[in-house]
């Protein structure tokens, strides 16, 4: 049997990691060809494999597809990622370095600039 305090320890297990969350988009709206920067929490403190990603749907499951954009200044609360030329509606997800990934997108409109 362990002391008292090896299973106090032990019963306190290490939290799962937590999915990415996104809060907002600065702006909520863009312009094509523009820089976007995306606020949340979790994702992540260090960028790695992890990204930005653009999909034609709400959610990360049902993305057929997903546009890969590389993050240019990422911490564990944003990411910037430039948006090329196209227009319309799209859900940002985040990736995170270990895969943890937003399943709700987050809805920007590009619009031509």
């Amino acid at each position: 049997m362990y002391p008292t305090s090896i299973r106090r320890r032990r019963a306190l297990a290490t939290p799962k990691p937590q999915p990415p969350v996104i809060s907002n988009d600065t702006p909520n709206s863009s312009l094509t060809n523009s820089d976007v920067t995306v606020v949340g929490k979790n994702f992540g403190r260090f960028k790695g494999p992890g990204d930005i990603y653009l999909g034609l749907n709400s959610t990360y499951s049902a993305c057929g597809s997903l546009t890969a954009k590389a993050a240019f200044n990422w911490s564990d609360t944003s990411a910037t990622f430039h948006h090329g030329a196209s227009a319309g509606l799209r859900y940002i997800y985040v990736v995170t370095k270990d895969g943890r990934y937003n399943e709700q997108g987050y809805a920007i409109t590009f619009i031509a600039g």
